[in-house]
């Protein structure tokens, strides 16, 4: 299983019902792909299909389960992510 964490920052599209209401996001993934490049079409393409456009990649890379201890909220997303093959979380502003 190779669960990467992707951040990528966001902008809505004028077809968001939010559209003017809401500046942007990040939106952090959790996914289980083959590779690093499959992790990221998947993650895009869920955060396309939800009327954002992505500005900008913010950080990717591959976790282990060492990489969360207890205490860590992402703990529990790389988890899930584990059993639902995907998590995805987003921040707006």
């Amino acid at each position: 299983m190779n669960i990467y964490f992707i951040t990528y920052c966001a902008k809505l599209t004028e077809k968001s019902e939010d559209y003017g209401n809401v500046k942007g996001a990040y939106f952090n993934c959790w996914i289980d792909a083959i590779e690093e490049q499959k992790a990221k079409e998947i993650a895009s393409n869920m955060i396309s299909e939800n009327n954002w456009e992505i500005e900008n990649l913010e950080e990717s890379k591959m976790l282990h389960d060492e990489f969360y201890d207890d205490q860590n909220e992402g703990k529990k997303y790389y988890e899930q992510a584990k059993i639902d093959g995907a998590v995805f979380m987003y921040h707006t502003w």
